[in-house]
């Protein structure tokens, strides 16, 4: 069943399918516990943005913001994840530009590729980490999921907010 939904989950169109059914995997972290070494996983992160690596490009009437950025995890993962975070933005570029007011945001799509050092379950990992999901008008970022591979192999389901992290729960296996 495991690898069934992990190869769900590595199709980035299936992925945004299940989006909007949540995912079943994280949801029901006993199901998978102990199966190929896979633990329940939860805990929280804080996310950095680096503005000055901000670029918008124009997509159509969208707007397509790159961005770098740091993810600091704590809980079942602890340690830290630079990388890039792609948005296709459901704005044009000079309405983006213009920003909202502060902490407000625009809806988009996105996904991050980002590079993991710490521990997983208290022992050394690193990993490569891909953030896919739907950010809603506002900044809530509730329809998400990580999915660690190339060292530590995992599939989290994330709720947070744009800019400040939040929290993850699903499974995960060490290297």
């Amino acid at each position: 069943m495991y690898t069934t939904v992990w190869k769900l989950f590595i199709n980035p169109v299936t992925a945004l399918v299940i989006f909007g059914s949540g995912v079943a995997l994280a949801d029901n972290d006993s199901d998978y516990s102990g199966k190929g070494g896979l633990t329940p996983a939860s805990g929280e992160f804080k996310t950095t943005i680096f503005p000055d690596t901000l670029t918008l490009t124009p997509a159509g009437d969208k707007c397509l913001v790159e961005v770098k950025g740091l993810l600091e995890f704590t809980g079942t993962l602890v340690g830290v994840a630079p990388g890039k975070t792609r948005a296709l933005v459901f704005a044009d570029c000079d309405t983006v530009a213009g920003g909202l007011p502060q902490g407000i945001f625009f809806e988009d799509v996105f996904k991050s590729n980002s590079e993991f050092l710490g521990t997983v379950n208290g022992e050394p990992a690193s990993a490569d980490i891909i953030w896919k999901g739907f950010t809603e008008t506002g900044g809530t970022i509730d329809k998400s999921v990580m999915i660690l591979s190339n060292g530590a192999k995992g599939v989290l389901k994330v709720k947070a907010s744009v800019g400040v992290g939040g929290s993850y729960t699903g499974v995960v296996k060490g290297e």
